[in-house]
């Protein structure tokens, strides 16, 4: 196990492709980066993965996983930071919490919070197989909230096979958590905030499962603006004669989980951008639009690349200003991973394979809401940026680094 190293990182650098505006913009001059942001790196343990990040006024939040004996048996990882990075001592031990639940792989996979607690969702793993877990922790201690489900988590097994949770959100006293039950079906519960309990008016008992084709189906995202919830993810598609994962969004009901049927077809739209595995992992929502982030593989040379769209929140139109934003910024396959929207920008944060040694390294977009023209991009850090978060003055974006031969956290923090 190496050290935690904490500092700061600046710099200026050239920028180059995806520069345009809207529709297909795969090509610009390079600019130079401005501002240079600031960077505070760690943990730095076995193939760490951070998978969520949340900012308050004085602290940073920061789950995913790490590894308990070396390249093995993955473990839930919990830390809170101050804002320049330091470890707050008070919370967990030393600043971060380790669980290593079973002698399988297992991490955090989403993380959400209200004034007092943070709501983490992820894996358990058990006899080569995945169950979800939900868990409620104080923000100040990270103390489990023992008065939700049993001493403070929740574990279930919906199909009994490789079950997932990928997003979770907290909103007027209640938990919504989605994901995959099994690799088929959407599954999106509603529960009690303070004790964890099924809401039975919502979906069958608490939970609305959604099989929208015979093949994989994955619930990758979800988002509210306070009166609906909208749900990302993907489906399988059959195209000139094969199957491929597509596009699919629905928009539901935050009362009792029925499709809006004023959205899409149904309440859904199921978007097939190209014949190959087109992926949809991340959606944000302001008062009148969606915004989504994914790859498809619409690429000259046939590899992923980034994709963005804008459409109404009320039928799912695409915005005609905005469109599409198709993003191949280097020859190998460049994914978008996560994505917040304040009042006149959308940030998005991913990976291209621009890296010097060919591998992958963070890609970072500010774009116009208004036609998706790009505003400022940042490449450096050597790894897959996998999280990001918007306040009113700061992006702050959660990833890993390869600084050897291991994955370590890195999270990033710069003026928007």
């Amino acid at each position: 196990m190496r050290a935690t190293t904490i500092g700061l990182i600046v710099f200026v650098m050239t920028l180059g492709a995806c520069g345009g505006g809207a529709a297909d913009d795969s090509s610009s001059s390079p600019e130079t980066l401005a501002t240079p942001p600031s960077w505070v790196q760690g943990p730095t343990t076995y193939d760490a993965t951070p998978c969520g990040v949340a900012v308050d006024a004085t602290s940073l939040y920061v789950a995913g996983s790490d590894h308990a004996t070396g390249l093995g048996d993955a473990q839930w990882r919990i830390e809170k930071r101050t804002l320049d990075g330091a470890l707050d001592t008070t919370f967990g031990v030393a600043g971060a919490i380790r669980e290593n639940l079973t002698t399988e792989d297992e991490g955090v996979c989403a993380m959400a919070m209200d004034a007092d607690s943070l709501y983490l969702a992820g894996t358990l793993g058990g006899a080569g197989q995945g169950a979800w877990r939900i868990e409620k922790r104080s923000r100040t201690t990270g103390a489990l909230d023992a008065a939700f489900g049993s001493g403070g988590a929740i574990t279930s097994d919906p199909s009994g096979s490789d079950d997932a949770p990928h997003a979770i959100l907290v909103l007027n006293g209640s938990i919504y958590t989605a994901g995959s039950q099994g690799s088929s079906a959407w599954r999106i519960e509603k529960r009690s905030a303070a004790t964890g309990a099924f809401d039975g008016g919502f979906g069958v008992l608490g939970a609305v499962v959604s099989d929208p084709s015979a093949g994989d189906d994955q619930a990758m995202a979800m988002a509210t603006d306070g009166a609906a919830l909208y749900i990302a993810g993907t489906t399988t598609s059959v195209d000139a004669g094969r199957s491929n994962l597509a596009w699919r969004v629905e928009k539901r009901s935050l009362a009792d989980g029925a499709l809006n049927g004023a959205f899409g077809t149904g309440g859904a739209i199921a978007t097939n951008p190209t014949t190959g595995d087109d992926t949809l992992t991340a959606i944000a929502v302001d008062a009148a639009s969606v915004y989504m982030a994914g790859s498809d593989m619409g690429s000259a040379g046939g590899s992923a690349e980034w994709r963005i769209e804008k459409r109404s929140s009320v039928n799912g139109a695409l915005d005609a200003g905005f469109g599409v934003v198709r993003c191949d910024a280097t020859a190998g396959d460049d994914r978008a991973v996560a994505i917040a929207v304040d009042g006149s920008s959308v940030h998005i944060a991913g990976f291209d394979m621009g890296a010097s040694d060919g591998g992958s390294r963070w890609r970072l977009e500010k774009r116009s809401v208004v036609d998706g023209a790009k505003e400022t991009t940042q490449t450096a850090v050597v790894g897959q940026a996998m999280a990001i978060a918007v306040d009113a003055t700061t992006v702050t974006v959660a990833g890993t680094s390869r600084a050897d031969v291991n994955l370590a956290w890195q999270v990033m923090r710069g003026a928007k």
